[in-house]
């Protein structure tokens, strides 16, 4: 259940680094990426499983785009797309917007949860 009531479509722009995944200190080689947060990976399935399009948006550049599909595919993060920049959604969930996952998670109506770190 959602607490949004809304006719807007459901789409939801989310950060990769430093919100998907944990935060690293930038490297030159293409496809570096910090680990999954599980929070991250249950609150997004979750999300995709109530009708939610998910957008991943991020700074890194296009060449980055493959690598990043391919590692949330292999780590089982749903995606609907990747865009270098910030399109324009319903809600953004980046870890300068949100307090944390269990913010937003609170606000969709999910509720907390104990997967680590938020």
């Amino acid at each position: 259940m959602m607490p949004l009531n809304t006719d807007e479509p459901l789409i939801a722009l989310i950060d990769l680094d430093g919100t998907i995944t944990e935060w690293m200190e930038w490297k030159p080689e293409l496809g570096c990426f910090g680990e999954i947060k599980p929070i991250a990976k249950q609150t997004i399935q979750q999300m995709k499983e109530d009708g939610w399009e998910i957008i991943i948006y991020t700074s890194r550049h296009w060449l980055e785009r493959d690598h990043i599909i391919a590692y949330l595919e292999a780590n089982d993060v749903p995606v609907d797309s990747v865009i270098c920049g910030k399109p324009l959604g319903l809600i953004y969930i980046d870890v300068g917007h949100r307090a944390n996952w269990n913010t937003v998670r609170n606000e969709l109506g999910y509720g907390e949860t104990d997967c680590g770190f938020c």
